[in-house]
């Protein structure tokens, strides 16, 4: 996926920082999913930008309060994961190497049920192609598909694509506080 970014100059004047594929890309050679950071902010974002380039840091994958992430998500199909496994793929071994590369993310996911977590973020996400399944902890399902939109407010949910493309969501995540009810 390019990226452009734009900042500024010593001047103040706009400028176009760069213009390329995103930096940082994991992908779980299992099977299930890859993930691309395109940007990154640990604190309330301030302008102008700091120089460097934050999506190459080291960074926890969920961002604390007033934080933020901008990332694309490629759903694999089931096929890649039997696919891996004909190719002597070991799944415990790559996923912990996935979850290794996105520290946070794999601290999130529960033993009992795969795939199923929750963070304390809000994400607005934007399904690109594809289609994929998201599941809600009592179970209910929706699909979703090109031009769809979801909105996770700190849910406790998984995503499954039965389909046989990936499906390309992006997603801009920000890190929240959760409130006793």
């Amino acid at each position: 996926m390019r990226r452009v970014v734009t900042g500024h100059d010593a001047s103040g004047k706009s400028v176009f920082v760069s213009d390329g594929e995103a930096p940082r890309y994991v992908i779980n050679k299992a099977g299930g999913y890859g993930i691309g950071v395109l940007w990154a902010t640990e604190e309330t974002a301030s302008i102008p930008v700091a120089p460097g380039d934050p999506s190459l840091k080291a960074f926890q994958y969920f961002p604390d309060a007033g934080g933020s992430r901008f990332l694309y998500v490629e759903f694999l199909p089931e096929s890649f994961a039997q696919e891996a496994a004909r190719r002597g793929v070991d799944p415990v071994q790559a996923t912990q190497e996935f979850f290794a590369a996105l520290p946070g993310l794999g601290g999130t996911m529960e033993e009992d049920v795969p795939g199923m977590h929750a963070s304390v973020t809000i994400d607005y996400g934007i399904v690109l192609s594809g289609n994929v399944e998201l599941e809600l902890d009592d179970g209910v399902k929706k699909v979703l598909g090109p031009g769809d939109c979801v909105i996770q407010n700190g849910t406790r949910h998984r995503w499954h694509n039965a389909g046989s493309e990936i499906c390309l969501v992006v997603f801009s995540v920000i890190g929240a506080t959760r409130k006793a009810r």
